[in-house]
């Protein structure tokens, strides 16, 4: 398959990834959000992807492409990427809010600003 990465071209397949991947020592990453799945592995993506475009000997820092970036370029390749860890706190915001109202909390929080 041929990816472009900020301006960058280069054929990878699945096959090369796995090989690549499943006998890597890859450092686990605290503040990862995203995994690839590798023979049961779990790989945090942005390293996974690091490593791989090392072996194309595309050097790129993990501050020069995204873990969306790794997230679409692994899904293409067919693996399985996993969301693992720090959940989106906002999906609870208000909900554990004892005797308010987390709406007219909001609103009364933005008054004047408008």
């Amino acid at each position: 398959m041929e990816v472009v990465l900020r301006n960058r071209r280069f054929i990878v397949e699945r096959n090369e990834v796995e090989t690549l991947l499943k006998s890597a020592h890859i450092e686990e990453e605290p503040q990862a959000s995203y995994f690839i799945v590798v023979e049961g592995r779990e790989l945090p993506v942005k390293k996974a992807l690091k490593r791989v475009l090392g072996e194309k000997g595309i050097s790129l820092t993990l501050l020069e492409f995204t873990s969306q970036d790794a997230v679409r370029i692994f899904k293409r390749l067919g693996f399985e990427v996993v969301k693992r860890g720090k959940g989106n706190i906002m999906e609870f915001a208000g909900a554990i809010k004892g005797g308010g109202n987390a709406v007219e909390d909001k609103e009364k929080l933005y008054e004047g600003f408008a």
